[in-house]
């Protein structure tokens, strides 16, 4: 598990904690950093982290000047991950790498391929229905347009036309 620390849970340090779940024993911590916490997330929390807490991944990230570091737990000491030549950091703990990407932290594949952002593949779902609404809509009135096509034919047929065609007017 990755949990991102942000906003109101950086109030207080011991309110943070509190609310750290224990599956941080196999995840990794994401602080977001901010002017006024970067301070404590770079060296209080880092040490909790590393010292109590004995989390695998650490990385923070400052959404604002865009500093980005992350580091792996080894021999109970963090060690600072090595940027790919892209600037993505390795998480061995979720088998993703994590990078900047148009000034977003997001998640890459090991392949490089980007992970969507739920709300990304939740709008292009929506479209992807939408279309096919649409395509729905366009076959139904083709359709509709054709029956009526029709029935205007057969309205100009005589009934010795219809005959001929099989068709009983009764």
């Amino acid at each position: 598990a990755l949990v991102l620390m942000a906003g109101a849970m950086k109030q207080e340090l011991s309110e943070v904690i509190l609310r750290i779940p224990v599956s941080l024993e196999r995840g990794g911590v994401n602080e977001l950093l901010s002017d006024s916490t970067a301070a404590v997330d770079r060296g209080e929390k880092k040490s909790i982290y590393q010292d109590t807490w004995r989390v695998p991944d650490y990385f923070w990230f400052h959404p604002d000047t865009l500093e980005f570091q992350g580091f792996h737990l080894v021999e109970g000491e963090y060690q600072p991950l090595e940027p790919t030549a892209q600037g993505w950091l390795w998480s061995a703990q979720l088998n993703l790498y994590l990078g900047v990407d148009n000034q977003i932290l997001r998640f890459f594949t090991p392949e490089g391929r980007l992970v969507p952002l739920p709300e990304i593949e939740a709008q292009q779902r929506a479209e992807q229905a939408q279309q096919q609404v649409e395509q729905a809509q366009q076959q139904l009135e083709s359709e509709r347009q054709k029956r009526l096509e029709l029935e205007e034919k057969l309205r100009s047929l005589t009934p010795e036309q219809l005959n001929a065609i099989c068709i009983s007017l009764g």
